[in-house]
């Protein structure tokens, strides 16, 4: 879930290459940063939170995600993340 959107996948290469990579962040979108990592849990659920700092031909942004998860195993079974959008670091 993104501010403008809403986004599904059920297999990893497209939630990896079709959403997280192919549409959240552009080819030319450089992570420069990768700060406050947070972890909880939350009943049976993980959660984790981080920021990151993205530069674009734009200008630097902060991007700030929290995602919810839960395991089987050694594999992520249920996945949810909301990102707070690029917001501008000026």
């Amino acid at each position: 879930m993104t501010p403008g959107m809403f986004w599904e996948a059920d297999a990893i290469d497209a939630l990896v290459d079709n959403i997280l990579l192919g549409q959240w962040f552009s080819p030319e979108d450089r992570i420069t940063g990768v700060g406050h990592i947070d972890t909880d849990d939350v009943g049976p659920r993980s959660r984790i939170g981080y920021r990151l700092t993205v530069s674009s031909p734009d200008g630097e942004y902060l991007v700030d995600q929290q995602a919810y998860y839960e395991t089987d195993g050694d594999q992520i079974s249920w996945l949810r993340i909301m990102c707070a959008g690029y917001l501008p670091t000026g």
